[in-house]
């Protein structure tokens, strides 16, 4: 969990490593991947509530929703898997905040801000859209922080924000889907994918959903 703070992505990759090497750790380690993207969702609360708490308070059901989801599968997937034979265990290497990923995380958050008023201008909220897409792709916390951003600049609302923090989710998504194939190979990749979908899906519908009910 602490590994997802500094890259969730990173993390799922490192998991997919250790499953390649020793095969009957594919169990715990898609657990381990799935549970760095609870970081992924900590610190999603975390830009959006700095930035623009009402965001923040607008997504709050959705972020809880699919913490929770995340827990649950990670817990249904341990305790059916069997236990693993191996004595040895091998380290994530890295810390839980570097200041490079932190220059790197507002070079990004600058990069997204420009990408977004020159697509928003070009093209419309279909532009924007484009953009955070893109983005969510390498990061989605960079993502986010801009709608969070253009939330509190009153040049979107809330709603359109919160597509576009689950857009920036799921693509992000994407890419531990493609880094659990050509890290951990189908094994891992098999354990891993069904709770990152179920997670994305939670999210979305929750986004979609909520509002609903409660404005």
């Amino acid at each position: 969990l602490a590994g997802g703070f500094a890259s969730s992505t990173a993390t799922t990759a490192a998991m997919g490593a250790l499953a390649r090497r020793e095969p009957d750790l594919a169990w715990p380690a898609a657990c381990a991947g799935l549970l760095s993207s609870l970081s992924t969702v900590v610190q999603l609360a975390l830009v959006t509530g700095l930035l623009a708490p009402s965001l923040l308070g607008h997504l709050a059901v959705p972020l809880m929703a699919t913490g929770l989801t995340i827990l649950a599968y990670t817990a249904f997937v341990a305790w059916l898997a069997p236990a693993p034979q191996v004595g040895g265990r091998s380290p994530v290497p890295g810390r839980a905040f570097d200041l490079r990923n932190a220059l790197l995380f507002v070079a990004v958050v600058s990069a997204v801000l420009l990408l977004s008023a020159a697509l928003r201008e070009a093209f419309g909220d279909a532009g924007l859209g484009v953009a955070i897409a893109l983005a969510g792709f390498a990061d989605a916390h960079a993502p986010a922080a801009s709608a969070a951003q253009l939330v509190a600049s009153g040049q979107i609302d809330l709603q359109f924000a919160a597509y576009l923090v689950a857009l920036a989710f799921a693509t992000n998504t994407a890419s531990k889907v493609i880094v659990a194939f050509s890290t951990g190979g189908v094994r891992y990749a098999l354990r891993l994918v069904p709770g990152l979908v179920l997670m994305v899906g939670v999210f979305g519908l929750s986004v979609r959903v909520v509002p609903m009910f409660f404005h």
